[in-house]
Formats: C-alpha cells, sequence, structure tokens
C-alpha cells in the first residue's frame, strides 16, 4: 500500500531529452525550478494521478555485474541531496543514450525529489522520473471588453502522464521499491522504465 496524501515536493528540475537516432537535442538544465504553492498542487496531481497499482520493482543488483547508472545516481541523491542537479542530469544523459530508436518521442525529463511518502506504514523520501512526450490543444476563455476570447494552446494534460517512475529510499540493498508507469502508445507497452 502507498499514499501520496502527505507527499511534498522538495526540488523539481526539468531537462530536454530528444531522440538521440533523430539527431534531436539534449538540454540540460543547470537550475531546479521553483514554483507557486498552487503550481506546486497541479504538479503533485501530475506526478501522482495517473498510478493506479502498487506493482512494484526493483532495480536487478546483479544483472550487469555492477548497479545500473540510475541506481547509482538515486542512491547518490539520497545520500547527499546537493547532488540531485548533477545526478539529474546524469539521469538525463542516460536516457538520451538509450533513447535511440526511431518510435521513442522527444520530452521533457522531470526528476523530483519527494519527501513524506507512505509506503507499508513507512514514511520515506523518493525520487521521482517522468517523462511528458504528447500535448493536447486546450481552449482558453477570458473576458474581454466584447464579452469573451478564445484561443487555443498546446499543453500537457495533468492527468495524463505518459512515462514514470518512482524509485523509494526503502530496501536499498534489494534494489530500492520501484513504482512504474508506462502509458501504451498505439496500442504497445514500451515497457520504457523497465
Amino acid at each position: 500500500m502507498f499514499d501520496f496524501s502527505e507527499a511534498s515536493i522538495e526540488k523539481i528540475i526539468v531537462h530536454g531529452v530528444g531522440n538521440k537516432y533523430k539527431d534531436q537535442a539534449l538540454s540540460i538544465t543547470k537550475q531546479p525550478i521553483s514554483l507557486d504553492d498552487e503550481t506546486l498542487e497541479f504538479m503533485k496531481l501530475f506526478f501522482f494521478s495517473s498510478f493506479k497499482d502498487d506493482n512494484f520493482y526493483k532495480f536487478d543488483l546483479e544483472a550487469l555485474g555492477e548497479p545500473s547508472k540510475v541506481f547509482r545516481a538515486a542512491a547518490t541523491i539520497f545520500e547527499d541531496n546537493n547532488t540531485f542537479i548533477t545526478q539529474s542530469g546524469e539521469i538525463a544523459e542516460y536516457l538520451y543514450e538509450k533513447s535511440d530508436l526511431p518510435n521513442i518521442k522527444s520530452g521533457e525529463l522531470y526528476v523530483v525529489l519527494f519527501d513524506n511518502l507512505v509506503i507499508e506504514e513507512e514514511l520515506t523520501p523518493a525520487i521521482g522520473l517522468f517523462k511528458s512526450e504528447n500535448r493536447e490543444t486546450f481552449l482558453k476563455v477570458y473576458p474581454s471588453a466584447q464579452g469573451y476570447d478564445v484561443r487555443h494552446e498546446a499543453g500537457i494534460n495533468i492527468y495524463k502522464l505518459d512515462k514514470g517512475c518512482r524509485i523509494f529510499e526503502t530496501e536499498k540493498e534489494f534494489g530500492h521499491k520501484v513504482l512504474a508507469l508506462d502509458k501504451p502508445s498505439k496500442g504497445k507497452e514500451a515497457m520504457f522504465w523497465l
């Protein structure tokens, strides 16, 4: 069981990850973003609303003979959250290197440091990795001198997270608890995080 109702976002940074196969750019951000309280609440909806089950995974610590780059980056952040910016960039670079197939979409990678998540009655921090790839068109209606004006904008639907995972600071010796989400694209599940 997990509970995110009291979760807080401690740090958040966004990197642009293109498709390496298509020669799209990688854009590493050097500063976390700061958000007002209202926007933080919308970001929490974006990061939490799509997770419906509690199928936990873990990093396979024996598969490669050494822990994966993402496991090492997460462990480093958990040990010293002052490494958050550097390690989030390492994760973005690793994702970019692995984005070398034609069907992988470019998008934004959100790396988030959470606190106060409850996993099986244990309060724990977590690191979230979320990728937004799809844009939707939204209509903005607002008052004007003649009545109302309507404009359209493209944006991210906060209730439709494309891909994400949370790495919990629990069971490190077994590969951490990991919760993953991967929305199918054109009927096929990409197993992006797995």
